[in-house]
Order: structure tokens, then C-alpha cells, then sequence
């Protein structure tokens, strides 16, 4: 494998946004066009804490050597892997609190209820990551978003919502999709 200079990525800005689980999957115009122009059907989930940064992690993966008497090493046997990321949103919008709490009511002016119990939201996401022009971005067409701990409410610090995005594995679709230059079959150059 060479080294790829060009492939190489600090994502010092990142824009996380939002949509229907049955909304396709964007296109590489539309990963290059954000966060100036937000991809049709989709909403910016907006401004998130700077000081957390934002954490992908994965549930699950380990894994077992089965052996036999005469081979002690026949095959490896690896656990299904869970994706996850938090982040913290700084926003005080009908939407983080929708997403925080799984559901709540907003059909009082300027007041948010929340549910009774808290639960999850069906959304499909797009992270797109920024290093200068370059942009790359990450699809998962199927998560479940829910509230990952309390607010966060320090004196020194924006008010924080905790919010976890599990990748789902959707029906027909792969779970996950990355779309940047030079990724998947190049056009070849006349």
C-alpha cells in the first residue's frame, strides 16, 4: 500500500446532520457543499461541545481461538461489533431535547415537556468531517439516538445534552458507507 499523502485527515471542524431513516444516501456533491449548503432533507444537528471531543466507539469484538487436540488453533471467533459515538450538543432547541429524551411535547410556546420515560429516535446521520476543502463523509442510514448520561450544567462550561448515535444495521443497505474523493472505483483519466 503507498503512502497517500492527500488521504491523510486532521478533521478539525466536523458537522453532524440529521434525517428520515428513509432518506437516501447523499451524494459526494453534497458532502463537498456542507455545512455551507445542508444536504436536501437533512438538518444540522448544530453546535456541539468543543472541549468533549466527539467519541467513536464500538460494544463488542472480542474474540476466542477454538482449537482441537491435534491443532490448538483452528479458527478465531469474533463477537458481533456494536458502533457508537457521543456527542454533546450545546444547543437549547425543541430538537436536542427531542433527541435527548426520545420524544416530548412542544406545543406550548416557548416550553419543552419532557416524556414520562425517556427513549430513542429512529435517525439516519451524516458526520462530515472538515480539514480545509477537504471533506469526507461518513453515512450510517440506520441509528437509534438517545440521551447518554445527564446534563451537563458547569459554570465554566456551555450547557451540554449527551447524546448517543448507535449505528442500526439496516435492511438492504449496508450499515455503513464512506463517501470522499478517491474512495470506491476512480474514473479513469482520458
Amino acid at each position: 500500500m503507498p503512502l497517500v499523502s492527500d488521504a491523510v485527515f486532521l478533521p478539525s471542524r466536523m458537522h453532524i446532520f440529521t434525517a428520515p431513516t428513509t432518506l437516501a444516501m447523499p451524494t459526494i456533491a453534497m458532502v463537498k457543499a456542507a455545512p455551507d449548503v445542508v444536504p436536501q432533507g437533512m438538518d444540522d444537528l448544530g453546535h456541539t461541545d468543543l472541549e468533549d471531543d466527539v467519541e467513536f466507539d464500538v460494544d463488542g469484538g472480542d474474540s476466542e481461538t477454538k482449537g482441537s487436540r491435534q491443532a490448538k488453533a483452528l479458527r478465531e471467533i469474533v463477537e458481533e461489533t456494536i458502533d457508537r459515538v457521543t456527542v454533546r450538543s450545546i444547543q437549547l432547541t425543541n430538537d436536542i431535547l427531542t433527541l435527548f429524551h426520545g420524544g416530548g411535547t412542544t406545543s406550548n410556546p416557548n416550553r419543552f415537556d419532557a416524556p414520562s420515560a425517556s427513549g430513542t429516535t429512529a435517525k439516519a446521520v451524516l458526520f462530515v468531517f472538515i480539514d480545509g476543502a477537504k471533506r469526507a463523509g461518513l453515512w450510517w442510514p440506520l441509528t437509534s439516538i438517545r440521551r447518554d448520561g445527564g446534563l451537563r450544567a458547569d459554570a465554566e462550561n456551555f450547557l451540554a445534552w449527551p447524546l448517543r448515535i448507535t449505528r442500526l444495521t439496516p435492511t438492504g443497505k449496508p450499515p455503513e458507507s464512506w463517501l470522499a474523493d478517491g474512495l470506491g472505483t476512480t474514473p479513469a483519466t482520458p
